[in-house]
């Protein structure tokens, strides 16, 4: 490995950093789906700069599925208005 040891973060500390379980992260590295080295004892370590844009994809994530749960929410609303609205033109 090329980096120093204060430039990478271990397993522990990168899931801290991201807000899951360790067993979650390696499960992570294993998929492919976040990228790690492997210092001189083997242990996965990761660069801050993936952690950090790991961290800032997931939050666009939450961030669009919030925005989605707002839309789906807002149309639900407006269905409901206008089924009313519907009812009570009708003659009874």
């Amino acid at each position: 490995m090329t980096r120093e040891k204060n430039q990478v973060l271990s397993v522990s500390q990168a899931a801290r950093e991201l807000g899951i379980a360790p067993g979650t992260l390696r499960t992570l590295t294993d998929l492919g789906r976040i990228q790690c080295e492997r210092a001189h004892n083997n242990d996965r370590v990761f660069d801050p700069k993936v952690i950090a844009a790991e961290k800032l994809r997931r939050q666009k994530k939450r961030q669009l599925q919030e925005e989605d749960r707002s839309r789906a929410a807002e149309a639900q609303r407006i269905s409901s208005i206008q089924l009313i609205s519907e009812r009570s033109k009708k003659p009874s």
